[in-house]
């Protein structure tokens, strides 16, 4: 899994993931988790449209920075889900506590 990053214009950080959210691509991506993390952008976007399989441990990834987020008065949202995400997200009823935009 590898994860490009950009600042939007609306002091948003878009964060765009490739490859596959499990527990080998999560692990790799460790350290960039807890940079993104310690983010001062008071919005993140995490752009899904290239991730074409995610389980638990992508789940608990994105669950941990949404808290983190969100206790800072932040705010993380999802788009471009779709697929076997989308139906894990949904199942999950993620959707209920994030904005998530299908894809």
């Amino acid at each position: 899994m590898m994860l490009q990053t950009h600042l939007a214009q609306n002091q948003q950080l878009v964060v765009t993931f490739f490859g596959d959210m499990d527990a080998d691509g999560v692990r790799t991506m460790q350290g960039k988790f807890t940079n993104l993390e310690q983010s001062r952008c008071p919005k993140m976007v995490l752009d899904l449209h290239h991730v074409e399989l995610i389980d638990s441990s992508g789940i608990g990834a994105i669950v941990f920075l949404y808290k983190r987020m969100r206790n800072r008065g932040y705010s993380l949202s999802l788009i471009g889900v779709h697929g076997q995400p989308k139906s894990l997200i949904k199942m999950l009823r993620i959707h209920r506590s994030m904005s998530v935009t299908w894809s």
